[in-house]
This record gives C-alpha cells, sequence and structure tokens, in this order.
C-alpha cells in the first residue's frame, strides 16, 4: 500500500493500517532508544500480544463500539483453554472473539464506567472512530497516524488502558 499526500480514512482494518508502509508515533518512540529499535519497529516482527494488550485492545474497540464487539464475543466457560474440548471451541466459533467469562464481565463494566460519565460519552459520541491519516513528509518521508477519535468540534479522542499508574523508572 503506498502513501498518498495528506489522505484521511475511518475505518480502515488495523492489518491495512499496519502494512502502510511510513514512520508513525511507534517507531519515533523506539528511535528514542536507538535508530536501530526504530529499523526494527519499522520492519522486524510485530511484538506477540500479551493478555494485557489483547484486554486492552478488546476495552478500546468496546468502548468506541460496544454494539459491534460486544456481539463479537464468545465466552469459554470451561476450566482450562487447551485440551480436545477447547479446540473444538475454538474452530466452531473460530470466526468470533473468545474470552473468558472474567474477561466478559470487566469487559462491560469498564465499558459501562467510560460510558456512564457524561463526558466521556459525548465526546465518544461527538467523534468519528478509527481515523487513519497518511502524509507525505517533505523531509522525512512517508508518514501515517491512526486516532481512536476525531472531530473538528471535538478534537483528538485516544482511549488507553493501564494496569497501573505510576513513575517510570528510566
Amino acid at each position: 500500500m503506498t502513501t498518498k499526500t495528506n489522505t484521511r480514512t475511518t475505518g480502515l482494518p488495523f492489518a491495512d493500517y499496519a502494512a502502510i508502509e511510513a514512520t508513525n508515533a511507534s517507531a519515533i518512540k523506539a528511535g528514542q532508544l536507538s535508530m536501530l529499535h526504530m529499523h526494527h519497529r519499522l520492519t522486524g516482527p510485530d511484538k506477540p500480544e500479551t493478555p494485557a494488550m489483547q484486554m486492552g485492545r478488546l476495552v478500546h474497540a468496546a468502548v468506541l463500539e460496544p454494539e459491534i464487539t460486544l456481539s463479537l464475543l464468545e465466552v469459554w466457560t470451561g476450566k482450562a483453554r487447551r485440551g480436545k474440548a477447547w479446540d473444538e471451541f475454538c474452530e466452531v466459533h473460530e470466526s468470533r472473539i473468545i474470552v473468558t467469562q472474567d474477561q466478559s464481565d470487566k469487559l462491560e463494566a469498564m465499558t459501562a464506567a467510560v460510558h456512564a460519565n457524561k463526558d466521556a460519552h459525548d465526546l465518544i459520541e461527538a467523534t468519528e472512530h478509527e481515523v487513519t491519516y497518511q502524509w507525505d513528509g517533505k523531509r522525512y518521508g512517508p508518514a501515517k497516524a491512526r486516532l481512536d477519535g476525531h472531530s473538528k468540534a471535538a478534537g483528538v479522542l485516544e482511549y488507553k488502558t493501564t494496569t497501573g499508574i505510576g513513575l517510570r523508572q528510566s
């Protein structure tokens, strides 16, 4: 996929966004460590998704599009996520997002908590979601950004989750 000068796309699937060959904020952040880190971020394999990253991705999607995301969930009620029963469950529900009951409960609670806050709810409702911007940097080459939400009236919306808030040790 090639970068075009100053384009804006709404709802581009993340895989398509990731395939755009351009510098983004994640690459620049890696470049704070070294240019080798930045190069690896731009050209190397993606990091494996951790359980925390998966939950963050699910909460992000559920908060911005609860009617779509929550309808795609399939709850696994078995004990262990391994063995014949697990494999069969995954095969039957391969097009769905499989979560445990605990994950489903947390996801619904977090989504409800965000939307119960009037200001947060109004901001989410006032923005277009998953907005991709691409531009040709005259000096440093193609660049891209993916905003959780954006509108002229509300500005930029970025939604993040965390397992804890505290000072980082450098």
